[in-house]
């Protein structure tokens, strides 16, 4: 199979090579907006953990008196156009990222649309921002940035680093000469042997010589009921049911099985949206499991959170939100600085 993708992978690999020379040599142009950008993304298609880091980003930015704003490209979302997300807004209309964004910082703006640039103009004439984080804009070259990050899985294999269709990635891995952070996400998810192997895969290229290289861990830190929105850390070792539908379901499974005894994983394509049938089949494979807790993650409990209380049975009660947080090495302090840097 490989032997038939191979010429389009090449081909597509050499596409995005010419583009990115013509952007690198001003030919395509960029957009500079007066307001700081930092752009949050990943070599290959989806699953590394980009959305938590922007989440992590933005409380810090809070807590440092910064006035942060998000924009996002709402994948799978309906929005034609720009259009700022409401907290607790409609994921199949928003997008399921943006709308778990904005319900977790309510006072921070999210604007969504497929045109970066614009979205980002419209965000600069009606709010009051000082740095904006582009969440999946390492390709999105047209939108000037003074930072990029990228976000690297430590538990994806590192065949998948050959270009699309062939393997995950949407351009060569020399596509990090461009990055001026790489954030390790999930070391505590990998075996130190696939630890070891990715950073001698990143550090074989000269791309990332000198790259700051900041060691990310997942950790969960909350309960949420989906019912009554109770809040409780995890505690013991329960049995549980994972339903998901994101990029890299594995990488949910290693995470929770350090708190949970897991029974079984019902596994969605990223960004399903969860039907009431969806929610049906949860329950019975947990009373078939005789497990009392459905763990679904922060990006799939924005699209059943009002099915849920919608509904009057309380057997409902049973699916629980994961709030994640992230770890971040000593290195993060590089990135910090950056950062005010550029907003002072």
């Amino acid at each position: 199979m490989n032997l038939i993708l191979a010429p389009f992978s090449f081909l597509y690999s050499q596409v995005m090579a010419l583009r990115n020379l013509l952007y690198d040599r001003d030919v395509l142009p960029t957009f500079e907006v007066g307001i700081p950008i930092v752009s949050v993304g990943n070599l290959t298609l989806g699953g590394t953990g980009k959305t938590p880091l922007i989440c992590e980003l933005v409380a810090w930015a809070l807590e440092n008196k910064l006035h942060p704003g998000v924009v996002s490209r709402g994948y799978r979302g309906q929005v034609r156009g720009v259009e700022l997300v409401t907290p607790n807004g409609d994921p199949s209309y928003f997008g399921d990222e943006p709308v778990m964004i904005a319900s977790r910082f309510a006072n921070v703006p999210v604007y969504v649309g497929a045109d970066r640039v614009a979205a980002v103009k419209k965000m600069i004439e009606h709010q009051k921002v000082d740095i904006i984080f582009a969440d999946d804009a390492f390709q999105h070259r047209r939108l000037g940035r003074k930072a990029d990050i990228v976000v690297v899985d430590c538990t994806e294999a590192i065949s998948n680093y050959r270009v699309v269709p062939v393997g995950r990635a949407r351009e060569n891995v020399r596509g990090l000469d461009r990055a001026d952070f790489i954030i390790l996400n999930k070391v505590n998810l990998a075996t130190p042997e696939q630890k070891k192997i990715v950073l001698e895969f990143l550090e074989e290229h000269s791309t990332v010589k000198g790259t700051p290289i900041i060691e990310a861990e997942y950790y969960v830190r909350n309960l949420v009921n989906l019912k009554s929105a109770k809040r409780i850390e995890p505690s013991g070792f329960e049995s549980a049911l994972i339903v998901s539908g994101v990029g890299n379901p594995k990488g949910v499974e290693k995470l929770l099985v350090k708190n949970f005894d897991i029974k079984a994983h019902l596994t969605f394509r990223d960004h399903h949206d969860f039907s009431i049938g969806d929610i049906n089949r949860a329950l019975s494979e947990a009373r078939r499991l005789g497990v009392k807790k459905i763990l679904v993650t922060e990006k799939d409990a924005v699209k059943i959170v009002e099915k849920i209380r919608n509904d009057q049975r309380e057997e409902l009660n049973i699916f629980w939100r994961t709030e994640l947080s992230l770890k971040l090495s000593l290195k993060v302090k590089k990135l910090h600085e950056k950062i005010l840097a550029l907003t002072h």
